[in-house]
């Protein structure tokens, strides 16, 4: 799950409802902007898989997320933005 890896590097405390989380695939010039509200929530299921090559893709259940064109594959950064 997304949440678990940026609770690894990002106190809780520091994540409010509204902050972005945008993660990017800088080599397919693709990128998923969400929210920490939508992140957090386990039946959104933002989770990153495996790929075949070895390479993580972002999935979701959220409708922006949830078919193969919209995954953001190769994710090579992810921000977090409080504005």
């Amino acid at each position: 799950m997304l949440r678990d890896v940026l609770l690894l590097h990002v106190k809780k405390s520091k994540l409010k409802p509204q902050t972005r989380i945008v993660v990017t695939s800088t080599s397919r010039d693709k990128s998923a902007d969400l929210t920490w509200a939508e992140v957090d929530d386990p039946a959104n299921w933002v989770m990153f898989d495996l790929a075949g090559r070895g390479t993580l893709k972002l999935v979701s259940v959220l409708e922006r997320l949830d078919i193969r064109d919209e995954w953001v594959q190769d994710v090579d950064k992810i921000e977090v933005i409080n504005d």
